[in-house]
């Protein structure tokens, strides 16, 4: 005897036998797994259950856990690409700029303490240490 599984509303409800799936008036695009297939299949796919769908014939095999294959335009891709690149350059750009206005401020600040100690080398009013000669 063949104990059968439906998914319904999102949810998996089961165990079901033949009989059962008779009384709950089933659709062709409910999906089924019992033991011995790999995956859910809509019940109008599954050869042993077409007497309860007299006159239906079978749709398109559907897994609601295997999700429909999308495919992604290549134009799409590619600019998902150039912003990646584009926003890392930019990245990197800023970051570099950023490491030369320090080098740049260090340097400054240096030039201004040399520039200060040679200015005070100059003053008028330094005065070298006096000598003092003994006899």
């Amino acid at each position: 005897m063949i104990l059968y599984y439906l998914y319904v509303n999102n949810k998996q409800e089961g165990p079901f036998n033949f009989d059962d799936l008779k009384k709950l008036a089933i659709h062709t695009e409910t999906l089924v797994w019992y033991e011995g297939i790999d995956n859910w299949q809509q019940a109008g796919q599954i050869a042993h259950l077409q007497t309860l769908f007299p006159n239906h014939k079978p749709s398109a095999n559907i897994n609601p856990f295997y999700p429909q294959e999308r495919k992604v335009n290549n134009w799409v891709l590619l600019l998902i690409g150039f912003l990646v690149i584009f926003t890392m350059s930019l990245g990197f750009f800023i970051y570099q700029n950023n490491k030369q206005a320090e080098i740049q401020k260090q340097i400054d600040e240096l030039n201004a303490k040399i520039n200060q100690n040679l200015l005070l080398d100059t003053l008028p009013y330094q005065t070298k240490p006096a000598t003092i000669e003994l006899e």
